[in-house]
């Protein structure tokens, strides 16, 4: 028997190793890579202005007069770049706002009673606004920056130039502002040398085009940033002496001040406006872009630096190594990035990727030249030398489950679980049987369709891969959630102190503390079932 098991093992390590040699097969393009590296660091902007019209008789109108733009993180603290004309409205107060609300108060009305916009009409406007004694006031005013998890935060204007058009029909090329949001650790882009773009290099448009919003689109839709690839097309001057890079990338409104970046991730500029109409017609493929080197006027003023984060760093190398296959390495920096940025969703979402790969076995291993792990001579030589190292391991405790599914070793779970009294069984159950190994099978949540080994040691299942073996990311998952091993020869799960507990079969069942797995029975964890899971032999 001991030397059928060797000639095995002698066979087994003179294959191949697949994972040696694997590839990733999914091509990175040019325009993916540049698109997931500055996502984190593009943001959405509001300005305008709520009010309201009251009238004697108590009734209301509100009013909303406000437009979107695009922006970026230039420094971890909070600073932000985007054009000078997004956020115009906000720099001129509330005396405006006010003027642009009566405006639009005017037009409703003239719409409502079918009336066309001429000086007569609105005269007739302002005498039945007098007479119903109509008072409008500013209520609130829009300074936000949107964040693509949902959140939102107000801005302060630390620095600004001149928005375009602001001298007469003057368009200018210093379209610059740079506003704050109270954040720390802000993922950023890096503003590069714009004087080095040439007629044809490539670009890449991100931002928030308005053209890109749909009533047929999710609440979410509205904060995930567009990607448009083109190149520079032109290198103009505007009629005040300003230089500006024009490009055939198409853009509309709302990718006002939105980065336009090289094909090394380097902002060489903000978009800020487009040619003139034809025939009335808005015609794409004639956009101008603020470069890069002007906009570094305004950093200065702002009192801030163009600087890399902590964040940025960890992003850029996780996604390199996620690219490369090496899924674990990229998994711990992605965890880094949520750790210092929780609302970082990209990095939430490859985390769960990593996890998947990593239980499938598609992690990349190291290669030989050869391709092979060992063979021939070399591996009969380690087996009859290590004879002794096969027999020592055979009493030490079995590694945790997902290093034991690849064969390679692992620490043990973070947290021990305390030898407590094994759990009583019902009379009529249909215990799982002891055996030295079970499979756990994910049927539903980010994993569905995984399958791990669990060793009869024990694996903790939780959302923080530093305390426990099997990750689901989910926020309704506990860092250590529920521990799956053998005690006293029988199968068991084990809950003590997960904040949203886990069930059997049914969410609306008692959550379970310890529990005898039985035959054909599917764990949930969270009333939710964010995460289920069947256990078979």
């Amino acid at each position: 028997m001991f030397f059928s098991r060797q000639l095995v093992l002698i066979f087994a390590l003179s294959l191949p190793v697949a994972g040696a040699i694997a590839q990733s097969t999914n091509e990175i393009t040019p325009t993916y890579r540049v698109h997931m590296l500055a996502k984190p660091a593009v943001v959405r902007i509001v300005a305008g202005y709520k009010g309201v019209v009251q009238f004697k008789d108590g009734s209301k109108l509100p009013l909303v007069q406000a437009g979107t733009g695009s922006g970026f993180f230039i420094s971890p603290d909070g600073y932000i770049m985007t054009n000078a004309h997004v956020v115009e409205d906000i720099k001129a107060g509330e005396a405006e706002a006010k003027k642009a609300l009566t405006v639009q108060f005017v037009r409703i009305i003239l719409k409502k009673n079918n009336l066309a916009f001429t000086e007569e009409n609105i005269k007739k406007v302002a005498n039945w606004a007098d007479q119903n004694g109509a008072d409008l006031q500013v209520t609130e005013r829009l300074n936000r920056v949107l964040f693509q998890d949902g959140s939102k935060l107000p801005y302060e204007i630390k620095s600004y130039g001149a928005p375009m058009g602001s001298k007469g029909d003057t368009l200018t090329g210093k379209d610059v502002a740079i506003i704050k949001v109270e954040m720390k650790n802000a993922p950023t882009l890096r503003l590069g040398d714009s004087s080095k773009m040439k007629v044809g290099d490539r670009v890449y448009v991100m931002g928030y085009p308005g053209a890109a919003d749909s009533d047929m689109l999710d609440a979410k839709s509205s904060v995930e940033p567009t990607t448009n690839d083109g190149a520079i097309s032109a290198i103009k001057t505007t009629v005040d002496g300003i230089p500006v890079l024009q490009t055939s990338t198409s853009a509309t409104h709302g990718n006002s001040g939105g980065p336009v970046l090289n094909q090394s991730g380097e902002v060489i500029g903000m978009l800020t406006f487009r040619g003139d109409t034809v025939n009335g017609q808005e015609v794409q493929g004639f956009n101008f872009i603020v470069p890069s080197n002007t906009a570094r006027e305004y950093l200065a003023p702002a009192g801030t630096t163009n600087a890399e984060g902590l964040v940025d760093r960890a992003w850029t190398v996780g996604l390199d190594d996620f690219w490369s296959g090496r899924y674990t390495p990229a998994k711990q920096h992605f965890e880094e990035v949520v750790a210092l940025v929780p609302s970082h969703n990209e990095a939430r979402k490859l985390i769960t990727e990593a996890q998947e790969h990593i239980l499938r076995g598609d992690e990349r291993k190291a290669e030989s030249s050869s391709g092979y792990l060992m063979g021939g001579s070399a591996a009969v030589a380690v087996l009859l030398l290590g004879g002794g190292i096969f027999a020592a391991r055979k009493h030490k405790r079995p590694a945790p489950a997902q290093a034991a599914a690849r064969g390679m070793a692992a620490p043990e779970p973070a947290r021990p679980v305390p030898q407590a009294a094994a759990p009583a069984a019902s009379a009529d159950a249909t215990v799982l049987s002891p055996t030295r190994a079970v499979d756990l099978v994910f049927v539903g949540g980010p994993l569905s369709g995984q399958q791990v080994r669990i060793p009869p040691s024990g694996a903790w299942i939780g959302r923080d891969a530093n305390l426990a073996t099997i990750v689901v990311a989910h926020h309704m998952v506990s860092k250590q959630h529920v521990w799956v091993g053998q005690r006293n020869g029988r199968w068991v799960l084990r809950d003590e102190a997960s904040t949203n507990g886990t069930f059997v079969n049914d969410p609306n069942s008692r959550r379970i503390t310890e529990h005898y797995a039985q035959a054909g029975e599917t764990y949930l964890l969270a009333p939710e079932a964010v995460a289920s899971f069947r256990l078979t032999i």
